[in-house]
């Protein structure tokens, strides 16, 4: 088994990969996600048996996802392997990972503290029961620069070149009120659209945004991942259905210690990307 870096040559592969794990990342989200991530793989000759990925986030910080060995092939310390080059090649950032049970004890091992859970809502959502949308309107180019300042009070990061990326494969919404005070992201993925992130100053704030996204999608399931208990509630309420529950954890590196701590100004994170960016 040797390593190597991971290229868009491997995007088949590597969406067969994530097919057998049970996961609904399509050839499409895979294409996505190596436009703004780094990555090593894992090779038995030229057949693909593992990857890693991490997404900097500026300079001090970076999300780690898609995690996965061939199950042909576990049980031999390649998913140790992988990990130990994605921190050797992240030195000097803090980083972030949404961890499934059976990958969290590595990860652990490895350092990383569980700060929170991320919880997993699917489903067609009732529109009558989410509510007011009311200041949701398209975002417009000029309202980039807002929704950095958002993001970045929220998340702690320079987030710009994922940002970018996601609305060039879907459509970003603001809430203006006067100003730009929130945002929210859809997108496809999967069979279906992922809502997030969704960036608000409260969660009124936040359900109102997600409701605008929502009456956009016509015949297909929709997906929010939350950090937000009372978030997940009312999803709940509004149809969708809690799936999972999992750990979101933290590696701080003393290079970057102020990794991942919102700064406030009115942001709040309520819904991630996807929890492979965090």
């Amino acid at each position: 088994m040797t390593l190597s870096p991971f290229g868009h040559d491997d995007l088949d592969a590597a969406a067969a990969l994530s097919r057998a794990e049970g996961w609904p990342h399509t050839r499409n989200d895979w294409s996505l996600l190596a436009s703004v991530a780094e990555g090593v793989a894992i090779r038995d000759g030229r057949t693909l048996k593992g990857t890693a990925l991490w997404v900097p986030y500026g300079p001090r910080v970076a999300s780690v996802c898609m995690v996965m060995v061939d199950p042909s092939v576990r049980r031999r310390g390649l998913g140790r392997r992988l990990m130990d080059r994605v921190l050797a090649d992240t030195a000097g950032r803090s980083l972030r990972l949404v961890a499934t049970p059976s990958g969290q004890p590595l990860y652990q091992a490895l350092g990383f503290e569980e700060s929170g859970r991320v919880h997993k809502l699917e489903g067609a959502p009732s529109l009558a029961a989410l509510g007011p949308r009311n200041g949701v309107v398209l975002a417009r180019e000029s309202d980039m620069p807002a929704i950095l300042a958002l993001d970045a009070a929220a998340y702690g990061a320079d987030r710009g070149r994922l940002l970018a990326a996601l609305m060039d494969a879907g459509d970003a919404m603001i809430l203006r009120d006067p100003f730009v005070t929130g945002y929210a992201v859809r997108r496809p993925f999967g069979p279906g659209v992922v809502i997030g992130p969704v960036v608000a100053p409260s969660l009124a704030a936040a359900k109102r945004l997600i409701a605008a996204q929502a009456a956009k999608v016509r015949d297909a399931p929709v997906r929010v991942d939350t950090p937000d208990a009372a978030l997940r509630d009312w999803l709940k309420g509004c149809g969708l259905t809690h799936t999972t529950s999992e750990a979101l954890m933290v590696r701080h590196d003393p290079a970057a210690p102020e990794a991942y701590r919102s700064y406030g100004r009115g942001a709040v994170t309520f819904a991630l990307a996807a929890q492979a960016f965090g």
